[in-house]
């Protein structure tokens, strides 16, 4: 739309009129686009699994967890996150500064991860799946656990991989491996672990060892690697150990009579040696 604006100075001559072009005034549709996904993107972030948890009350939350560079926020329970984490626990309980603020920032574990860990504190169960398996994001779930000093959810996790490798070997022969390498996933894993969670961790190597057979310069060289790589060796030299007592005796493994068979009684001598019957059955390893 346009105007004129028209002055007039009287008591002249002649008339002198200025004429002035309004200009037209558009509200570009782009902003108030731009404004509505802002909102639908900041409407998704605080969005998050554990939300849709019955155990989880939006109005009660007393406690807010930044994760991530973005530093994303969680809002969530004391009295739940402390429950799950001695980490948490101390840092809100006792004379830290994030038991005044009840503000707590975790840039080094991204949010993806803390999804999953929050979603088990809500009581979600975490689950290794075939159809969305992710190698990295186990050992991270896993490591921020470790973190977070939260042992339940890592025993958890750990008997998650075990059962998921489990069934990874009792594939029918020539389908591909979801994990086509076990040993690379539990040694990383291995690198956050802790002596008590030895049990749990090799539950998971037994079934890893099937898929192949490790030389013995591979497992010296897997021990100088990593950090942890030397309680991973332990446990895979623990886990060979068992194999070969589940197929010979003591004194035929000493005359290296060991049979590449399993049995209840030592393939070796038959049983007619004094320590013939086996020290680790079969169905232990299973």
């Amino acid at each position: 739309m346009e105007a004129d604006a028209s002055i007039t100075v009287m008591g002249a001559a002649t008339e002198i009129i200025v004429t002035e072009e309004i200009p037209k005034v558009e509200v570009s549709t782009e902003v108030v686009s731009a404004e509505a996904e802002t909102t639908e993107v900041v409407e998704k972030q605080n969005w998050h699994w554990y939300h849709e948890s019955p155990d989880y009350d939006s109005k009660t939350t007393d406690v807010k967890v930044f994760c991530g560079e973005e530093k994303l926020c969680f809002d969530m329970h004391l009295a739940r996150i402390t429950t799950k984490s001695q980490y948490f626990e101390r840092a809100f309980k006792m004379l830290y500064k994030e038991g005044q603020t009840r503000e707590i920032t975790l840039e080094d574990i991204e949010t993806d991860t803390f999804h999953e860990i929050a979603s088990w504190i809500y009581g979600r169960t975490y689950e290794v799946l075939e159809e969305n398996y992710d190698r990295i994001s186990v050992v991270e779930v896993y490591a921020a656990a470790n973190y977070l000093q939260m042992h339940d959810l890592k025993k958890d996790l750990l008997s998650q991989v075990a059962e998921f490798l489990k069934r990874q070997v009792d594939k029918e022969p020539g389908l591909n491996y979801d994990e086509p390498q076990p040993l690379i996933l539990l040694q990383k894993l291995s690198e956050h672990a802790q002596i008590s969670e030895w049990i749990e961790l090799r539950e998971c190597i037994r079934p890893a060892i099937q898929y192949g057979y490790m030389e013995p310069e591979d497992l010296v060289r897997v021990g100088r690697e990593l950090p942890g790589s030397s309680f991973f060796l332990a446990m895979m030299v623990e886990c060979y150990n068992d194999l070969l007592n589940s197929l010979a005796c003591n004194r035929c493994q000493a005359d290296q009579k060991s049979p590449c068979q399993r049995g209840i009684i030592c393939k070796g001598c038959n049983g007619r040696c004094a320590s013939g019957l086996l020290t680790v059955y079969p169905s232990n390893l299973q």
